[in-house]
């Protein structure tokens, strides 16, 4: 069950709030068993597309990558070469349908940063050299007998990352021919597939939204706060390309980043549409693979991913008004803070328009870490888009004067 705390005139009452059902698809839960048991551990399913959207038929080869350590990632160097590793690996049904799942736990372990996350990219060629790639993050840990369990911190299902995904592009170009020399230049032709990362440029900061609040109406004698403490957590969106020109970024993953101080936004009063950001740092990286050891072919993608947080608090208006379909009551006098679950997925959150062309995606939980408080001396609704304000997955929670 969730806490959450009512104040009224003066005193506190605790009541208990339904548990969060997080959603599969964007937090997902998995244990990675050995090798022998793997067919209970599938790490990322899915299905790849081509160009038209037909399923890719049997035979094309998908891989999960283990980038090395997030703080390894943050100090590197412009142009130094970063392993990734593949730590499994699928090949496609007659559906297009693929499975992975870990086979070697210890590159994961090595690639576990100092928050317990890995970061993992699925990636994929196609007979036309069209480019498939999708990152995500999970959390390590351990499990009585030793192996490797990674999960989604918050998630209570075990469930596989869904994927559906389609070629970065939609016309894709051929593999090309490694150059005289370039093949052994951290690339050892040696495994099916081999892959390097190298960060090319790390932008300026930018603002992300990670919250928002709504008192709809002139909502008098209202306030809202959002916070989030050191510790606190984002999880922001990745944009791939097969070219890494300006524009031809595509949303294309989601990676988790701690935020580094305590953000308190404030009150604002009364009737009010306001969103909340910090700033982030994003970094792009090149990543080269050598896909056939035997003719020493190789292709490239490109990744801008955030990095870190660097600080900083703005309110700013939106436009936005949700709808109050699910509301309950905020009695006079009285205040509700929300401590758990997901707050909503921004889709253009991030603000790395200027850098790639797109706008990637933001969302922060409501946690001991991140929450919001509404508070009014008038009794007034108190509403969800998606869901009652208490439940799972609300969507946008406000306040809204009684018509």
């Amino acid at each position: 069950m969730t806490t959450a705390h009512q104040h009224f005139g003066g005193k506190m009452r605790k009541i208990l709030l339904p548990a969060a059902t997080i959603s599969a698809l964007l937090l997902s839960t998995l244990v990675i068993m050995p090798s022998a048991q793997a067919a209970d551990g599938v790490v990322s399913s899915g299905i790849l597309r081509d160009s038209s959207g037909s399923p890719v038929g049997a035979g094309q080869e998908v891989s999960l990558l283990a980038w090395p350590r997030a703080e390894t990632q943050k100090n590197s160097k412009t142009g130094e070469k970063l392993k990734l590793n593949v730590v499994a690996s699928a090949v496609t049904d007659q559906n297009g349908r693929f499975s992975l799942n870990i086979t070697d736990d210890q590159s994961v372990k090595i690639a576990t940063s100092e928050s317990g996350n890995v970061d993992f990219s699925v990636t994929s060629t196609g007979k036309n050299g069209e480019s498939y790639w999708y990152s995500f993050d999970r959390k390590i840990a351990s499990d009585s007998g030793g192996a490797v369990v990674a999960r989604q911190e918050s998630q209570k299902n075990q469930k596989p990352k869904s994927l559906d995904l389609a070629p970065l592009t939609a016309a894709g170009g051929p593999a090309t021919a490694v150059q005289d020399g370039e093949a052994t230049e951290g690339l050892a032709l040696k495994a099916a597939l081999n892959c390097t990362s190298a960060k090319m440029q790390t932008y300026s900061p930018r603002w992300v939204t990670v919250g928002a609040s709504f008192a709809l109406g002139p909502s008098y004698y209202t306030s809202a706060n959002f916070k989030m403490t050191a510790g606190a957590s984002s999880t922001i969106g990745i944009g791939a390309s097969p070219s890494g020109s300006f524009g031809s970024f595509t949303a294309s993953g989601e990676r988790t980043v701690g935020v580094s101080s305590e953000n308190n936004y404030g009150n604002v009063n009364q009737g009010h549409k306001k969103i909340y950001q910090t700033q982030f740092v994003f970094a792009k990286y090149h990543v080269r693979c050598l896909t056939n050891p035997t003719t020493g072919v190789w292709t490239d993608k490109y990744e801008v991913r955030p990095e870190s947080h660097f600080g900083g608090t703005r309110t700013v208006d939106t436009s936005i008004t949700p709808a109050k379909n699910y509301c309950s009551e905020i009695a006079a006098e009285s205040s509700i803070t929300r401590t758990d679950n997901n707050a909503i997925t921004w889709s253009v959150g991030a603000a790395t328009q200027s850098d790639i062309g797109v706008n990637l995606s933001s969302k922060t939980g409501y946690s001991t870490s991140a929450s919001l408080t509404y508070s009014s001396l008038d009794r007034r609704q108190y509403c969800g888009s998606n869901a009652g304000p208490g439940q799972a997955n609300p969507g946008h929670i406000m306040l809204g004067d009684f018509v």
